[in-house]
């Protein structure tokens, strides 16, 4: 299987990594959020700036090694917690929301 960083184009990969330490490290610090929240955190971004482009919890149920109700779950809770950063990125909800 390839790496997952393969999915994320280059010219958003510095825009992904910006969006993590600000939520990370400049408003929470180091280990001041939950695991839970950060796997929501990097799931979420992952969607949002991966090639893809869309929400396919089979497909990144696969890519994260976690099941699909797992997938569902850390991705209802990214976009309730971290949707609000990232809505000026183009990408399409009626794909996200399948």
């Amino acid at each position: 299987m390839d790496k997952i960083i393969e999915h994320i184009p280059e010219k958003n990969r510095s825009k992904m990594l910006e969006k993590i330490l600000e939520q990370y490290v400049d408003k929470q610090g180091l280990r001041g959020i939950p695991k839970p929240d950060l796997d929501a955190l990097l799931l979420y971004l992952y969607v949002v700036y991966s090639d893809k482009n869309e929400f396919d919890s089979f497909r990144l149920g696969q890519r994260f090694k976690i099941k699909e109700s797992e997938v569902k779950s850390l991705y209802e809770t990214g976009l309730l917690k971290y949707a609000k950063m990232t809505w000026n990125v183009p990408y399409k909800l009626d794909k996200l929301l399948r």
